[in-house]
């Protein structure tokens, strides 16, 4: 008799902050190699929509259009009557679910380990919105060589609505902010979204997001003469 499959590890599950792709890996190959098989594998019921693909005859993985939203609750079951290349059933666990968490940064400008200005402002796409209240209490910066923390202040007006055109201006939720006080030059900068950011209705994130950036040299002029 044919060996039974299973799924050895689904990823992601339980809570978690920016997710992309749910992934099942077999422990027997489900489709011959070269092939590419059933793309709907586990079945998705998701606030999120996505497609299902393989990657590998073990690997399923389902990619989704956009990250979904904080908050969210994603449940993956197996499709009936699934079998492994060799005829096997597919037993043991068939069924998985994740939720995300608190508003989390799905992409920052400037981008990470950049260099930035003393004053630099950052333009933050999220996963949901986040309540202002909450950024400014749980938001900071820390510098190096500093024993404190930097709180942050919110861009507001139309300063932020320069920004959000240039940088974001297909996205829905965005925060733009800047630390409270003016950096020091040349100095390793970390802007800190910490646990405890929340939704409007008190959905928060529960694991810090830090980012690297290093501020910029002073500037120097340097003059020379020649006879």
């Amino acid at each position: 008799p044919a060996l039974a499959a299973s799924i050895t590890t689904f990823t992601p599950q339980g809570e978690m902050g920016v997710v992309r792709q749910a992934r099942a890996v077999f422990n027997e190959p489900m489709i011959r190699l070269g092939e590419t098989g059933p793309a709907e594998a586990c079945a998705g019921d998701c606030t999120s929509p996505g497609r299902g693909r393989w990657v590998d005859p073990k690997t399923w993985v389902y990619d989704f259009d956009k990250v979904p939203r904080a908050g969210a609750r994603c449940q993956f079951r197996l499709k009936p009557g699934l079998r492994a290349v060799a005829g096997g059933e597919v037993t043991g666990t068939t069924s998985f679910e994740f939720t995300t968490a608190g508003p989390a940064i799905v992409r920052i400008t400037p981008r990470e380990n950049n260099r930035i200005a003393d004053n630099q402002a950052f333009i933050l796409v999220l996963t949901g919105t986040a309540r202002p209240d909450t950024i400014t209490q749980r938001a900071w910066c820390k510098v190096e060589g500093l024993g404190e923390r930097i709180g942050v202040k919110l861009v507001e007006g139309a300063d932020r609505d320069l920004l959000v055109k240039r940088f974001a201006p297909d996205d829905t939720d965005v925060v733009v902010l800047s630390c409270a006080r003016a950096l020091p030059p040349d100095a390793a900068v970390e802007l800190v979204w910490d646990a405890g950011i929340s939704t409007p209705s008190g959905i928060a994130t529960r694991r810090a997001q830090v980012l690297k950036y290093r501020t910029r040299a002073p500037f120097t002029v340097s003059l020379s003469c020649t006879r």
